[in-house]
């Protein structure tokens, strides 16, 4: 039996990489840790969530959100859920 010590990475999809990144880095506060290149062009990257977690973006042309085929959330862990709340809607995110 396989017992999972905690998430690795969550894998999404972005039409725009520099938006995504963006939004993830001034936002949510999140650190690229490294890009993935083809023929020397940024193709995705590597989020740091703290510790060993990452969430992997990929570019994918038309990407969009839906109700089918996607991830429905993941969870992150903060110091102070009010502070963060506060924080995300400060920067103009509607949280429900």
């Amino acid at each position: 039996m396989i017992k999972v010590k905690q998430l690795a990475h969550v894998c999404i999809f972005a039409d725009d990489l520099e938006v995504t990144r963006s939004f993830y880095r001034d936002v949510l506060g999140m650190d690229t840790q490294f890009n993935f290149l083809r023929d020397g062009k940024i193709l995705g990257f590597y989020l740091n969530c703290g510790s060993r977690s990452h969430i992997e973006v990929f570019q994918k042309d038309g990407a969009s959100y839906s109700d089918l085929n996607q991830i429905n959330h993941f969870c992150l862990e903060v110091e102070n859920i009010d502070a963060a709340i506060a924080h995300v809607r400060s920067k103009g995110v509607d949280i429900t």
